[in-house]
């Protein structure tokens, strides 16, 4: 009486050939969304086919752009912007103001922030780029200077 196996052996095949079909249906499916990605749905063709603009030797035509009047009190040239000065460690004071001191100098190039002990530190740094070429590093404690340091290159 040798049942247990056959049991396990009719077991073993009824699995492997449940894995079979399994990997048929896969292979199925795989095969089936590959053939639908490539072929176009009937009647988009003639979609894209009217999609497509006539073709003339004319340009298309194309609107001015709008345009507004110019009022009398206007300029007829914008004027360029003033350059803010550049920082000097003697123009910047300690204890000025950020906002003065942005007010005065404009955007530094460069600023780095960080917290001390509780304190917010600011490192402003205004660089000159032409001859002579400077660096002016102001230092900033809760938003008042405590250091100007000037770097000539």
């Amino acid at each position: 009486m040798n049942t247990a196996p056959e049991a396990e052996s009719k077991k073993a095949r009824n699995t492997a050939n449940t894995l079979l079909l399994a990997l048929l249906v896969i292979a199925v499916l795989c095969a089936l969304l590959w053939w639908w990605h490539q072929s176009t749905p009937p009647g988009l063709r003639d979609v894209l086919e009217t999609a497509k603009p006539a073709r003339t030797g004319k340009p298309p035509e194309v609107a001015p752009p709008a345009t507004r009047p110019m009022r009398k009190e206007e300029p007829e040239r914008a004027e360029k912007p003033k350059q803010p000065a550049f920082p000097t460690a003697e123009s910047v004071p300690i204890g000025m103001e950020k906002s003065e001191l942005l007010e005065r100098f404009g955007k530094p190039n460069m600023v780095t922030t960080s917290v001390e002990q509780g304190q917010e530190m600011e490192t402003l740094v205004y660089l000159r780029r032409g001859p002579p070429k400077k660096e002016i590093v102001v230092v900033l404690k809760n938003g008042s200077v405590v250091s100007v340091n000037s770097l000539n290159r």
